[in-house]
């Protein structure tokens, strides 16, 4: 539905999905919540997204799960033309990254 351009039937869609999840799926929900985070992306609504993104990093604790981190690198792209919005992901990323090399 969003690659299709029906953005409020995708909301519609993966809310339902978050709801439907586990807290235990972790991974699950952090990749619904960037899904969610496209959508603000695509509605023009940066801050939003910033704050999905910045949300499904923090559910992954102190662990690393690839495919979030490819994914939000994704929607940080996406930010470019709101350079405050694309600095305050990239920081974010830039903070993981730092997890990362560190354990």
């Amino acid at each position: 539905m969003l690659m299709a351009g029906d953005i409020p039937a995708a909301k519609a869609f993966i809310e339902e999905a978050l709801a439907g999840r586990t807290a235990s799926d972790v991974k699950g929900r952090a990749l619904l919540t960037l899904d969610l985070a496209e959508c603000m992306v695509a509605e023009h609504e940066p801050e939003q997204a910033v704050e999905l993104a910045a949300s499904a990093i923090n559910m992954q604790g102190s662990g690393i799960v690839v495919p979030v981190i490819n994914r939000a690198a994704l929607i940080h792209r996406a930010l470019r033309p709101w350079s405050r919005c694309y600095a305050e992901l990239g920081d974010k990323l830039a903070e993981l990254h730092g997890r990362v090399t560190e354990g």
